[in-house]
């Protein structure tokens, strides 16, 4: 009986870790996600920018 209750509690504590790893893993890829898109729409608009720069300075 004790055996028993031993190699449970270990699985336990094993699904818990698993979890909590996995659940890190998805928060590090959601952070990640969230950058990229940050980054990529600061990127669209300096080229938005860019663009009308340099179609101001044509009319020139």
């Amino acid at each position: 009986m004790t055996n028993l209750l031993i190699v449970l509690g270990c699985i336990i504590i094993i699904c818990v870790l698993v979890y909590r790893t996995y659940k890190i893993k998805l928060q590090g890829e959601q952070e990640m996600r969230e950058w990229l898109n940050a980054r990529l729409r600061k990127q669209i608009e300096q080229d938005i920018e860019d663009a009308i720069i340099f179609g101001t300075q044509q009319l020139d």
